[in-house]
């Protein structure tokens, strides 16, 4: 969900009296700090964005969060500059339920879906970055440990860590 979908799910579903705004606020100060301060890279990130580098593939983010933590995190941990462009759920008016964000992702790589390898750990997501046509690689996320035998079977490529996939993807199948 983007925030804005978190949000309204939220006044819905407890019946909060705040407005959508008000609520997106709150939930921003409290992932604030972890996302400033801790968030820390998933396995293999800096090893897979040094190796897609390498061979001068385009990288873009497409994320659900907020983008100001987004970049916060990201150059905090040093991969920032691995990223043409970030993409926020917010700014696109989608959630990942909606495949815009990988699309226009895919349009600023200057690539079709089915050349575009979208990274994903939230289940939801890569069902619907792999219904609009995407290369799926699935990695692991605690928070989506339930859906760990449906995100096998949905992904193109399943890993538990971010560089695993680098020892078996094929040289001349690159994908941007």
């Amino acid at each position: 969900m983007s925030l804005e979908q978190g949000a309204a799910y939220l006044k819905k579903e407890y019946r909060l009296e705040k407005q959508i705004p008000e609520i997106v606020g709150d939930v921003l100060k409290i992932v604030a700090d972890f996302y400033r301060l801790e968030a820390p890279l998933k396995p293999g990130v800096k090893e897979t964005l040094e190796w897609l580098k390498h061979r001068q593939v385009k990288m873009a983010v497409a994320t659900s969060g907020n983008r100001e933590l987004i970049e916060a995190a990201l150059e905090r941990n040093g991969v920032l500059g691995y990223f043409g462009k970030i993409f926020t759920c917010t700014e696109t008016g989608a959630g990942k339920d909606d495949p815009l964000i990988y699309l226009e992702a895919a349009q600023f790589l200057e690539s079709r879906p089915d050349e575009t390898l979208v990274f994903e750990d939230a289940f939801h997501a890569a069902e619907t970055a792999k219904k609009a046509g995407f290369t799926v690689f699935g990695v692991y996320d605690d928070s989506n440990r339930e859906n760990l035998s449906r995100m096998k079977e949905l992904c193109d490529f399943y890993f538990d860590r971010m560089d695993i996939w680098l020892e078996d993807f094929p040289e001349k199948s690159e994908k941007k």
